[in-house]
């Protein structure tokens, strides 16, 4: 029998709905002219017509209230029999509220075109709110984990697709360890968020930039050599592991200098 797993599923949907919202966030003008535009093109026309039925409908309406009126008036003043008095109210009456019927339908579809036209701003105002990446300490409900935000930016999950190739279950964009009979794909090549624990545990330490801005957000400092973000050991780390290799070259140069000067000076002096 053939059977999709979970996770695979879950990866996919996760991963088209971060890759919307990061157009969303970053082309949002153009998405909601996009969305507004495809709105028009199909109902507009819909819109229109039904704005013209509801005129129609309502004059007809009112066409109704006067006629039932004179048929009163002329059944009381015996003009019209008993017998035609009540098979035409009965007629205007199913008649009127047909149209009842049919005006609070169109007024309906009207209204869900208006909602449909404000959904699209509430879509793109959360969308900011749950995935604006720059504020680490709002709880992510796109990946579910309440207490920690896994979720990456469009360079970090460019990076961590071509990271994803080191690993040892990966092959050609399938995963080794979820093969049960059939090939499945990898689920952390697809997705913005950080999902495979093998990843997270051997992979992701292969690049310490990515793994500092995911998993230690809150410790992160910025480099005053480069200004870029990294990791420090203590308390009084001020540069990143490239910049600090190369500021400790820098600084045992400067010494020697400083040790050869002072012994050159030395040599030149004249004795007393």
């Amino acid at each position: 029998m053939h059977h999709i797993p979970t996770a695979k599923i879950e990866a996919a949907i996760l991963a088209v709905i971060q890759r919307v919202s990061w157009y969303v966030r970053h082309n949002e003008k153009e998405f909601a002219e996009r969305v507004r535009e495809a709105s028009d093109q199909n109902q507009e026309k819909t819109v229109k017509e039904c704005k013209q039925k509801i005129n129609k409908a309502q004059k007809r309406h009112k066409e109704l209230d006067g006629l039932v009126k004179k048929l009163y008036e002329g059944n009381a003043t015996g003009k019209i029999p008993d017998k035609h008095f009540t098979r035409l109210l009965n007629e205007y009456d199913e008649e009127q509220t047909g149209l009842e019927t049919s005006i609070a339908e169109w007024q309906r579809q009207i209204e869900n075109w208006n909602a449909d036209r404000l959904k699209t701003d509430q879509f793109i105002q959360l969308v900011k709110r749950y995935t604006d990446f720059s504020e680490y300490t709002v709880p992510c409900r796109c990946c579910r984990r309440k207490w920690r935000c896994f979720c990456m930016d469009y360079r970090q999950h460019r990076a961590a697709c071509r990271l994803v190739h080191e690993c040892c279950n990966y092959d050609n964009g399938n995963c080794i360890a979820l093969d049960y009979g059939e090939p499945c794909v990898c689920v952390q090549s697809i997705s913005y968020s950080l999902l495979c624990r093998w990843f997270i545990a051997a992979v992701l330490p292969l690049d310490w930039k990515l793994e500092a801005a995911l998993l230690h957000r809150a410790e992160l400092k910025r480099c005053t050599e480069c200004g870029g973000q990294f990791l420090p050991k203590s308390n009084r780390g001020k540069y990143c592991p490239d910049c600090a290799g190369r500021m400790k070259r820098a600084r045992a140069a400067q010494r020697k200098r400083k040790q050869r000067g002072k012994c050159h000076a030395l040599e030149n002096t004249e004795p007393p």
